[in-house]
């Protein structure tokens, strides 16, 4: 059996915006992510996706998730909730793209 050749992904470069809007709009699709976590300043990459409920048990938030500019996803590799600050995105991978959020500098976050 032939194997079907690998796809190049394409390389987008966003801005922070551009790249918040893009998560909010995954639409419970799954999505690679990397970026900064703001307890401990490490790099962290996630599989999630957004919208799952299944797991829920109920109960109020503790916080709005929009006033600390956080996004909650499901964490496919851990199996649990968590969420990301949409700040300290540096990486998407989604539907075959790549999107790389660069600086309001104008070059791109390391």
């Amino acid at each position: 059996m032939k194997k079907a050749p690998k796809k190049h992904k394409e390389t987008v470069s966003v801005t922070r915006r551009e790249m918040s809007e893009i998560l909010r709009k995954t639409h419970g699709k799954f999505f690679g992510v990397k970026f900064t976590k703001r307890t401990t300043g490490e790099a962290r990459d996630m599989v999630a996706r957004t919208g799952v409920v299944k797991h829920l048990k109920g109960g109020k938030r503790a916080y709005n998730f929009d006033e600390k500019n956080l996004l909650p996803v499901f964490d496919m590799q851990k199996y649990a909730y968590r969420c990301i600050p949409l700040d300290g995105v540096d990486k998407l991978v989604f539907k075959n793209k790549i999107f790389i959020c660069k600086s309001e500098k104008g070059g791109q976050r390391k």
